[in-house]
């Protein structure tokens, strides 16, 4: 049974016609796994609870804590959890769908602009590694050589 890893180091190979058509030795193998390590690839990542509160104090903090405290508002309960997230030093996981949905919801009420989401998001996209992006947070270490060698053995 091939690790989660190995499938997925198996899969970029035989996805990749350059990689795939990289002799079966041990020094493509360590030149496949330099490329798949490589940060060439970007990828919605958490956000620190520090650098959200630096984002908010430009303006939205002021409209989050408005909503919240309108009991009317139809985004009462987004701006409350959002609010108490940052006051409690949360991580924001804008990676995740329901999050992410969540901020694009919170611009349709004009809590936030849509400025002001570009910004948002720009801060959460980093680099990647194409590995990274494929396993996402369930990747544990670069990949080595010898891994390369056990996914084209499989």
């Amino acid at each position: 049974m091939l690790s989660a890893k190995i499938a997925a180091i198996k899969s970029a190979i035989g996805s990749d016609p350059d990689l795939s058509s990289y002799p079966n030795d041990s020094d493509s193998a360590f030149q496949i796994a330099l490329l798949l390590n490589a940060k060439t690839e970007t990828a919605v990542k958490p956000l620190r609870a520090s650098t959200v509160f630096a984002w908010c104090g430009r303006g939205p903090y002021a409209r989050i804590v408005d909503a919240s405290l309108d009991e009317n508002h139809p985004c009462r309960a987004a701006c409350l959890a959002l609010r108490d997230a940052l006051r409690a030093g949360m991580d924001v996981h804008i990676d995740l769908e329901e999050i992410s949905g969540m901020v694009d919801v919170l611009v349709t009420a004009g809590v936030f602009t849509s400025d002001e989401r570009t910004t948002l998001f720009g801060l959460a996209t980093k680099p990647v590694s194409r590995i990274e992006k494929a396993m996402g947070e369930n990747l544990t270490g670069d990949v080595t050589y010898q891994e390369v060698l056990q996914a084209r053995a499989e």
